[in-house]
């Protein structure tokens, strides 16, 4: 009787310190990951996917709706470190023939971060470069996705309707603590979770990445208009000067009344919401 009852105290003494050991291991890989949520942030939201949600929206309002709805799982952002995702505002700043839609987040009121951008320059009769460059602090420099292609036409949605005469720019309406009706934020995922989520996608088939920025106008807006948090100030930032020069250029073609300011299209706080979509 004493033997069995030392041989079942052993078993269990095995199995609490079994137990100990995993809860350990489980704090230790979350703790690694949240320390490095705010360093590599742009692993949470990738470009391959938005690139093609881009794509696939019918135009600037249905893709800010897209990037914030959880169904959709492209948005895992936690910039402000709160434990949830963070909305995403679009920006549009129009000259000429060329479009940057910027993605940006304010971490708190009149503090930005930007997270991404894209560019569409119109640059033949139906023909069209489309970049998605993300923020050098959040991605490092020169993190560049764009078509397999190089390019895109007039039967993407949304570039068709941007391109449309008298078209007005989008201008999210939404700011701090000033949110739609249909948001619902969510808590982030860990990384390795949000990577795997995206590892057999269909849309990185489409998309490849490159360094070569190809829309100088593109360039020189974004440079103009470009957004950071003090936050992230210090990090992954270098002058224009320090860039790749782009591969092409986007000739100079009609004159677009928004000249490179944005004009607020934006439904206003409190209006009506788009259907929602599921993961694609």
């Amino acid at each position: 009787m004493k033997r069995t009852v030392i041989i079942l105290t052993i078993i269990l003494m095995t199995i609490f310190v079994l137990q100990i050991s995993v809860a350990q291991e489980t704090i230790s890989e979350d703790t690694s990951d949240e320390a490095s949520s705010a360093e590599n942030a742009g692993e949470d939201f990738d470009l391959y996917e938005v690139l093609g949600l881009f794509e696939e929206s019918e135009d600037l309002e249905d893709f800010e709706q897209a990037l914030n709805t959880e169904d959709t799982g492209v948005n895992n952002l936690d910039l402000n470190e709160d434990g949830e995702v963070d909305y995403i505002r679009v920006v549009e700043y129009a000259e000429e023939d060329t479009h940057v839609v910027v993605l940006q987040v304010e971490l708190e009121e009149d503090d930005f971060q930007d997270v991404a951008h894209i560019d569409i320059d119109k640059t033949g009769e139906d023909d069209y470069v489309l970049q998605a460059i993300g923020a050098e602090e959040l991605y490092g420099e020169d993190y560049i996705i764009e078509p397999e292609t190089g390019s895109t036409d007039s039967t993407t949605t949304v570039v068709r309707v941007i391109f449309r005469p008298g078209y007005v720019v989008w201008v999210s309406p939404w700011r701090w603590r000033r949110y739609p009706a249909w948001w619902r934020p969510w808590r982030r995922v860990p990384r390795a979770t949000y990577r795997a989520r995206w590892a057999r996608s269909t849309r990185r088939t489409r998309y490849r990445r490159t360094t070569a920025r190809r829309s100088v106008r593109g360039r020189n807006i974004y440079t103009t208009q470009r957004k950071t948090s003090k936050k992230y100030a210090n990090r992954g930032r270098s002058t224009p000067q320090q860039q790749s020069p782009p591969t092409t250029t986007s000739p100079p073609q009609r004159s677009s009344p928004s000249q490179g300011r944005p004009t607020n299209r934006g439904i206003s706080p409190g209006g009506g919401s788009r259907t929602q979509r599921g993961r694609r």
